[in-house]
């Protein structure tokens, strides 16, 4: 690829991450009042955690912002410690659909055509520019970000494609068959890109060039999931009272475990003659499928463990001092 094709490629992934960013942004600020006092008036138990997590995270499009609030209301007492565990469960689910999304950006994708995120440009610049304020300015921001975030990922997908002719990229990614370095380009490419819906976006634009196997991509979602706990854990450290950072602690053994469990069924099955289904092409799809049927399977597998995934995670911790959970009305 010449300098002219990365600088198209630098331009899609910086408009792309632009757009997520915007995107997020605006749902977030359109939600902002009722969505610190729906998720402390909803979650009372685990399974509503899951459901609550899942639609704000579906809605707002950060799983981040998600499960830093639920750090937040758990170490003010707002909440109860196994809601907010349910949470960050929950929004791990929610942020999948992004790349659910994102599948249909292939070229010959009719459900999501270029025109479709040109006119949400426009739209989202018409209202941004004219309402000064409000909801309506947020809504408008947010759609706007929908499209730019479609339109760099196309970008992306344009550039990138000589990298699928080229076989020097094909034989480096071939070559790569051990899970180690997938998990932890993945891990680094989600603590950079702050977002672990923007890494899995460009890891399913790199697939689209063909040259991306399933050995490959398995390890790197998994290493995005764990990517995506820097962020929480940070800030609890930094800030948080002990059940903020336990419930922080959740977050990373819960993304772990489900990594090790993942990682696990990909040896057996090599150990079962099946590891040339590894080797085969991953294509944008599939990665969403993937990534959409992990964290529902984690979510399903370990969410009657919370107690003691809780227990694990607090061991250690200091009690911070909190607020009795305030009583639904």
């Amino acid at each position: 690829m010449d300098t002219a094709g990365w600088f198209a490629l630098a331009g899609g992934v910086g408009l792309f991450l632009y757009g997520l960013q915007l995107m997020a942004e605006g749902m977030e600020a359109a939600a902002a009042g009722p969505l610190r006092g729906m998720v402390a008036g909803l979650v009372r138990s685990v399974p509503r955690g899951i459901l609550v997590g899942a639609a704000i995270t579906g809605v707002v499009q950060s799983s981040a912002a998600v499960t830093l609030l639920a750090i937040s209301l758990a170490g003010s007492g707002l909440i109860p410690l196994a809601g907010a565990a349910g949470v960050v469960m929950g929004a791990n689910i929610g942020t999948t659909v992004t790349a659910q999304l994102l599948r249909f950006t292939g070229a010959g994708a009719a459900a999501l055509p270029a025109l479709l995120a040109q006119g949400c440009c426009l739209a989202g610049a018409a209202a941004t520019l004219f309402c000064r304020k409000g909801p309506l300015r947020a809504a408008g921001q947010a759609v706007l970000g929908f499209g730019l975030l479609f339109s760099g990922l196309g970008g992306v997908r344009s550039a990138a494609a000589p990298l699928g002719q080229s076989p020097a990229f094909i034989r480096m990614l071939s070559g790569l068959r051990h899970p180690l370095p997938g998990l932890a380009a993945g891990a680094v490419s989600s603590m950079l890109l702050q977002s672990s819906s923007a890494a899995v976006g460009l890891l399913q634009a790199l697939a689209a060039t063909g040259a991306v196997h399933w050995g490959l991509a398995v390890p790197v979602v998994l290493g995005q999931n764990l990517g995506a706990c820097a962020t929480p854990l940070l800030a609890a450290r930094a800030g948080g009272a002990g059940a903020g950072r336990q419930c922080a602690r959740f977050h990373l053994l819960f993304n772990l475990l489900g990594g090790i469990a993942c990682l696990g069924l990909m040896g057996a099955a090599s150990l079962l003659g099946l590891g040339d289904a590894l080797l085969q092409p991953a294509d944008p799809g599939g990665i969403a499928n993937f990534h959409t049927l992990f964290n529902l399977g984690a979510t399903l597998v370990l969410a009657p463990f919370t107690s003691p995934l809780l227990a694990l995670a607090g061991a250690g911790l200091t009690p911070g001092r909190q607020k009795a959970p305030a009583q639904p009305a």
